[in-house]
């Protein structure tokens, strides 16, 4: 019971730092930043592991919720 919960715990980060990840894209490309290209390769590395696991990548939001513990 433990291993899944580390599991979800693991897999409730990664999803999360990728959507944050997202923004901050977004925001660097908008500005022209040569951040953008670092922030980029994390996304993708992240998006491979994330969809080798068997989440859906381009709903990540709804593959976070069901991870986060109640209460």
């Amino acid at each position: 019971m433990k291993r899944k919960g580390d599991k979800a715990k693991i897999w409730q980060n990664v999803i999360g730092e990728t959507m944050k990840l997202q923004q901050e894209f977004r925001a660097a490309h908008l500005s022209g930043s040569a951040a953008a290209d670092g922030i980029r390769a994390k996304i993708e590395k992240n998006q491979a592991a994330i969809k080798a696991a068997g989440f859906a990548v381009d709903k990540l939001a709804d593959n976070y919720t069901p991870l986060v513990p109640p209460g």
